[in-house]
Formats: C-alpha cells, structure tokens, sequence
C-alpha cells in the first residue's frame, strides 16, 4: 500500500523498530509493518497522525498541525492517543491485541502492537464461500464475549467493532484490534462525526456529536451486526435510514444457513435502536447468544418406571434388595445404591464424617530457572516399571451392575425409597479415610451327604477316612484359608489406598497409589534443592506446554519466545535450550528421550532432547497444528490441526501421512496419548471428545454431552479414564472401555485451561485462566485442595510420575514445582 504522507521503508523509530510498510491508513493515523531490532520479531505500529489537521513537514518525517487554528485539536487528540495507549497496554488477554509500547517522537505519538498474522473476519466469510456454520461462529463468539467483557469491566469501549477489525487466526481463534475509543473522543471533539462511524455497524447514538448515551450496548450492537453479516451475507441497514423507516429484515429470515433460534433472537435484540430494549451488558446477552437448542421432550407408555413412579431421573428412588442378593459385580458397570461399591465406601468412611469442599494453601517447591547453582547429583536407579506411564497402576474399584430383580416379582414386595445422603463431618484428606482392613471369610458348604460305596464297607471306610474326627476339623480350616487368601487377592486392587501420613497433608503415597494393600513399588525421589521463592524461568514471555520426561528425571518446557527449555527438576536448572525455526510450538510431546512439537505453520518436529537436536519434520499442509502424540511407539506420530483431521506419520516416510481422518467437524482444539490402549484422545470445535485407533485414526468411540467449547483435555496414565472439561468450568469424566460416563461436577467458575491426573487415577488435578489449581477426587467429583499457582492462565498441569511433584505454567511466563505432601488443607 502507498501513501504519500506515511513514513517511507527503512525509516527507524526510537532506535528500535525499522518500517518495513504501509499495511493501512485511515481518518486518524496509519499503520505500519515493522520489524523490533533487538528482538528479531515483526510488530505493527500505529502513527498518529490525523489527516484533517495533520501534515507532514517537507523534508523530514516530523508531523504536526496544518494551521494554527487547529493545533489545540492536534494537541489535543495526541494526548487521548497515548492514553489509549496506556490503557490497551493493561489489557493481558489472548483475544485482545497486545500492545508491547508506546512513545512519542517526530511531534506525534506511536502505538507498538503484537502482529496477529491471518485474515480478517471479513476475509475470512469470503474465503468459506458459503455461510458459515454454526459450531464455527461458536468458536469465534465465546472468546470474542470474554474479550469484550474485559474491556468494559475497565470503563473502556471498543467503539469500532466491525468484520474488518477482528482478525481470525489461523488456529481460528479470534482477536479484537483497532479500538477507535480516542478516534470517538478526537472526533467529537473536532466535530468530524463522519469519521466516528461505520454504516451498518455503528448504532444510532455514535453519531451523535457526544458520547453521553454510549456505553457496553454500544459495542453490543456493533457486533451483533457484524454476526448478522456472517449469517444473512449482507450488513443490516444504517441506523439513521433505519431510525426514519425500519427497513430491517429479522436474522430468522435473513439467514442464509440453519442456526439456533436463540442465536438469532440474540442478534435481533442486539440490534434494537432502542438502546434500553437492547442487552445492558455481556453477561445479560451471552445466555441467549449460547443457549443450547431446547431437545424435545421424551414420552413413554407402559413401562415399569411410570409404575414405580420414576417420573425424573434426578428424582430416582433406590430399590432396595436382600442383602444375600449382593454378588460381586465386573467391572466398568453401574450399580444401584446399596450394593457392592457403597458398602466399601462405607468401610472407607465411618459414620460421622462430613465431606466437603476445602481450601488448600501451598508455596511452590521451586521456580525454575537458569541460574549458576551447582548442578543436582544424579539419582539413584530408579526402576523403569515405577516410573513409566504405559505400565498400569492397580487403584481404586470398579463399577459392577446391579442384580437383577425379576419382573415376576410382586410390586408389593419392592420397597422404594429416596437417596438421602449422610451427614458427615468435615476433615483433612489425610484423615479423612481411616485405614481398615476388613476381612473376607468364605465357607465352604455340603449341600448333601456323599456317597458311600455300599458293596465293600472295608474299602467305604477307608475312602472316607479322612472325612471323620480329627481331619474333618483340620480340611473345614483349610477350606476357609483358601477362601480367605483368594478373596484377598480378588479383591486387594479393589480396596482404596489409606491416607495416613499426617493429619493436614495431601500424602504423595495417596496420589501415587491409591490404596492400602501391597501399594506400588516405593518410588524414592531425592528432596528439591532450591526453596520457594526463585525468580522466573528464562523463557521470554508465556510457557505454552510442559511435560515431565526420561522418567520423571527431566522436565520440557515450550514457550511463546520459540524455545523448548530442558530442565533438571531437582536443581531447578535449564540443562539444554534449543530454538525452533517454525515459530513457537503450539503442542508438545514427550516420550522417552524424543519430543514433539507442533507448529502453527503445519509442521511437526520431532527432537533428541538430550541432545537438542532436530531429527525429523512431517508436514502435510499449511494448517496450524494444535495437538502432538506418540503412537504405539517412537517411531509413530499422530498430529491434529486447525482443519479437523488427524494425520498419522511414520518415521520411515516422513514425506507424506500413512492415515489421514476427518475426526471432528471444526478444528482439533487438543489431543493425547491413551497409554496402554493403542488409542489417542481429541476434543474439537464440535464439542464433542473422540477417541480413535492410534494404528489407523479409525474411531473407536466419541463422548457427547457438552453444551460449550471444551477447553482442557486429560488422560489417565494408566489409560482407563479420560476427562474433559469446557468454557463452562464442567469437567467430565469417562472410562475408555466404554462410554460410561464416571463422573461429572463443576471444577471452576470459569472456562479450565489444563487437567492432569495423578499416576493412581483417582486423583485430577485442574487448572482456569485466573491461575487456581485445584486437585479433586475424580471418582466422588470431591475438591481436596485449592491453590494460585500464577497471575495469569494456567496452560499446563501435572503430576510427576512417582505422584508427589506437582508442575504448572503458564501465561505468566512462571514454571513452578509443588510438593504434593506440603498441600495444606484448611478447615472452613
């Protein structure tokens, strides 16, 4: 683009920046591409410079007023410039665009701002070719409504919202950009109203010459115009035609696709010219923008629940049985109330206690940094079986189903009654569940006399000696002790592991085991080195990704600066940094002494990490890949990507994909490893959790349910539960052998960002965008512990593989380790 009043190429700024072009201009300033030197990354920068009373002095790059007359408005607007500026610049959101600086030079003020790289909303319309669809809009519309959101809990308006102010990236996330909050103040100080307004996008009161009547339904307006032209392929009308003759045609008849009702009656409130009749903040119009369409009501006839008087599932009474009719269910199966589970629970919690909701304090074990400290002395042989995430941990009980009652059975003979839960009291995890170790006795029963050979009494005698005083006594003990030691193994994986180290500590055996009968092998883990309390990690700026490697013995770390850090979690230091050349790694992978990482220009890397060095690239298209996983080993690599599909490599022909399936309708937003189940996990844009064959990316299964965008993905490490949790703060739990939902329970009051399991299973560990960590008892949807772990998102959680270290990171740049026995629990 060229203008003859912009900065020409070349031309430096502060020292700092180099202009490299012109990428737009408009009534108040121009915008420019440039490169920040020091730094070696591309920035865009805005230029005041309003061209009704600007002008650029011959001969150099200085700006200032045309005339005298108008250098108090010149002033003036430079002023509300560098204080939006200074406003924009407190904004930390991921859908807001970032301002790095701000400063004056030539007599006018520059606007340093993050690049975001892709196309604008309205290119982005054009290039689908068709309306979009609605799973597609949600995707943009969420983070968009949290974004605006922000700003208006700051007392600042976006006052510009328009299908070319937002950007879409290529991972199809949306960014807010170009406020025109000063451009409205400038203009109606200086009575340029024209230059306030977008036809079609702006409402009724931003052309009038003040801002008294503007306010959150200002820019509510503006963007509910900008989905009207997603969906209707045309802009409403201007709001002063429309205040003289309504000429607007409603959304619900202006669509050009299917979408929810309750979306459509959204916009066309949010178009009322009425600033009272339209929605007075974003929380009053996300409800109806996101409302899930209503499923039409179930009727049945005849069945035995309408007898019963089972009318609600919420409401269900509990059939009670014989206690002879319990037997010992298989696993993975409901149960009804009374039976197998809740007598083992009952063991596990007297009468007496009370479960409740706590929260924990806790300090940080360390933040990891490159610092001098001498370097940690290696660990001791640690056994691989102990460590390896492949090798299943026996935790916790199963699921059985219920016997069955015979419909013959008279009605008269079944009592019905409610659940009625017992009241408990409240107390530390530790103590929560006294150890007890209850014993199983099996007796053996004749149910008729043998028989005796009646022809040869002599021989009869002799056969049955060993049936008579003192060895009848004798064979009935053994019996029982064979009963006894059988059903102690049967059921030793069953039984839940005790807690009892310490009456106000999460026990790192708690979260490692799970049970109290022949635990897991004893992991010994060397104490941390270095207090709480340690500066940052080296990486500049967020940490996008951590996992733990080479047995619990390393930690890899991807951030936003490009790097991928390699750091010894006992001295807290960085034993090997390595940079990519495809820009920063959205996924990360690790396996072994191999990692992967994916990149937003569709490549997927794989690393020595003890080396540091590249081995291999796969690239199958430009689309932006958000989610890496091993195969069944290191020699298979399956990548997810903004476009929906999967695509499974082989690291003998890396130039092209062995599978390639559509997994989900909108783009994979995550996606990892099953271990021990030849399967990958992936959630999507479509709201919907799949699970598929990691030799084919054939699907096995997908879990429904979620009403908003899932954010956060985990799995097990024994790979039989799977969670999942969305915008929402619900998490979801589900088992891999079927589509059992296990549990489901709201973890945050906002959308989480991570989940991690503890080598047990039993144990999550969760993670939002305000930096609350919290650790739950998956199987009772219980919180254990609340604690901050950051000033900003959290984007990865985790337990180490001996279940007693804790990492997070995140937007904060902080990479932090948590000792899982120092977890405080406070009472209420």
């Amino acid at each position: 683009m060229t203008n003859l009043l912009a900065l020409p190429a070349g031309t430096e700024l502060a020292g700092d920046f180099k202009i490299k072009r012109v990428i737009g201009a408009g009534g108040f300033g121009i915008t420019y591409l440039a490169e920040e030197l020091a730094l070696a990354r591309q920035v865009t920068i805005k230029e005041y410079f309003p061209s009704d009373f600007a002008a650029r002095k011959s001969g150099g790059n200085d700006a200032g007023p045309r005339s005298r007359e108008c250098a108090s408005d010149y002033k003036w607007g430079l002023d509300r410039f560098i204080e939006e500026a200074q406003t924009l610049a407190r904004f930390n959101h991921p859908n807001i665009v970032r301002v790095y600086r701000y400063f004056r030079a030539n007599s006018t003020g520059y606007m340093v701002l993050h690049f975001e790289e892709g196309a604008n909303f309205k290119a982005w319309l054009k290039a689908l070719s068709r309306a979009p669809r609605q799973a597609e809009l949600d995707l943009i519309i969420e983070p968009l409504l949290e974004a605006l959101e922000v700003i208006h809990k700051g007392d600042f308006l976006h006052r510009d919202i328009a299908p070319d102010n937002i950007i879409v990236r290529k991972d199809k996330t949306p960014v807010l950009i170009d406020f025109g909050s000063a451009r409205g103040d400038i203009a109606s100080h200086s009575r340029t109203v024209s230059a306030l307004v977008k036809p079609g996008y702006s409402p009724y009161e931003q052309y009038a010459s003040t801002s008294r009547q503007q306010g959150p339904w200002t820019d509510i307006y503006a963007l509910g115009a900008t989905f009207y032209q997603a969906i209707a392929g045309k802009r409403p009308p201007d709001a002063p035609s429309r205040m003289v003759k309504d000429d607007y045609v409603p959304a619900r008849e202006a669509a050009l696709g299917s979408y929810r009702a309750s979306f459509l009656a959204a916009i066309d409130k949010a178009l009322r010219l009425d600033v009272t009749e339209r929605p007075q903040s974003i929380a009053e119009w996300r409800g109806q923008l996101l409302a899930p369409e209503p499923k039409p009501a179930k009727t049945s006839r005849g069945r035995i629940s309408d007898v019963l008087g089972l009318k609600k599932a919420d409401e269900a009474p509990v059939v009670k049985v014989a206690p002879e009719a319990l037997q010992p269910p298989p696993p993975d199966a409901p149960q009804l109330k009374g039976q197998l589970l809740d007598f083992v629970d009952g063991l596990k919690e007297p009468k007496g206690v009370k479960k409740s909701a706590v929260v924990a304090t806790a300090k940080p074990v360390a933040r990891l940094k490159e610092s001098g400290l001498p370097a940690a002395q290696p660990l001791p042989p640690m056994p691989a079986a102990a460590f390896a995430s492949d090798v299943p941990v026996q935790h916790g009980l199963g699921y059985g189903p219920a016997p069955i009652v015979p419909l013959t059975e008279r009605l008269k003979d079944v009592s019905v009654a409610p659940v009625v839960p017992p009241a408990r009291k409240e107390t530390p995890i530790a103590a929560a569940i006294p150890e007890v170790r209850p014993t199983v006795v099996a007796v053996a029963q004749v149910s008729k006399p043998l028989p005796v050979e009646r022809r040869d009494p002599l021989r009869a005698k002799r056969r049955w000696f060993f049936l008579r005083p003192p060895w009848r006594g004798l064979l009935f003990k053994a019996a029982v002790a064979v009963g006894v030691a059988s059903a102690l193994v049967a059921y030793q994986d069953m039984l839940p592991h005790v807690a009892t180290q310490g009456a106000q500590k999460v026990s790192s055996q708690t979260m490692a085991a799970g049970r109290s009968d022949t635990p897991v092998q004893k992991i010994e883990v060397p104490p941390l080195v270095l207090p709480a309390g340690q500066p940052l990690t080296g990486h500049a700026g967020a940490i996008t990704a951590v996992q733990f490697a080479a047995l619990g013995r390393r930690i890899v770390s991807t951030g936003a600066d490009s790097s991928i850090r390699v750091w010894d979690p006992i001295s807290a230091s960085a034993t090997k940094t390595f940079k990519s050349t495809s820009g920063p790694p959205a996924a990360l992978a690790v396996l072994d002494a191999f990692a992967l990482t994916g990149h937003n220009d569709g490549s997927v890397i794989l690393w020595d990490i003890e080396t540091g060095q590249k081995l291999q690239l796969f690239k199958r298209s430009a689309d932006a890949i958000t989610g890496v996983a091993f195969g069944s080993d290191a020699d298979k690599i399956i990548s997810s990507s903004s476009d929906g599909k999967l695509a499974l490599w082989q690291r003998q022909s890396p130039a092209n994909p062995t599978a390639l399936a559509d997994a989900h309708e909108m783009q994979v937003l995550a996606l990892q490893r099953v271990p021990g189940r030849d399967a990958v996990a992936s959630i999507g844009g479509d709201r919907v959790l799949r699970l598929s064959r990691s030799d084919s990316l054939s699907s096995i299964r997908s879990y429904r349910g979620s009403q908003v965008l899932l954010t956060a993905l985990g799995v097990s490490s024994d790979g039989r539960t799977i969670a999942a949790a969305g915008a929402d703060g619900q998490m979801r739990l589900w088992s891999t052998s079927s589509s059992r939902l296990i549990k489901s329970f709201k973890a945050h009051g906002t959308a989480v960002t991570a989940i991690g399991f503890a080598p047990s299973g039993t144990f999550v560990v969760s993670a939002d965008g305000q930096g609350e960590v919290r650790v739950w008892d998956g199987k009772k949807g219980k919180m254990l512990a609340s604690f901050m772990a950051g000033s900003g998102a959290i984007r990865a959680v985790g337990f180490a593989q001996d279940g007693r270290r804790i990492v997070t990171a995140g937007d904060d740049g902080n990479l932090r380790l948590w000792d899982a026995a120092q977890i405080k629990i406070a009472r209420d």
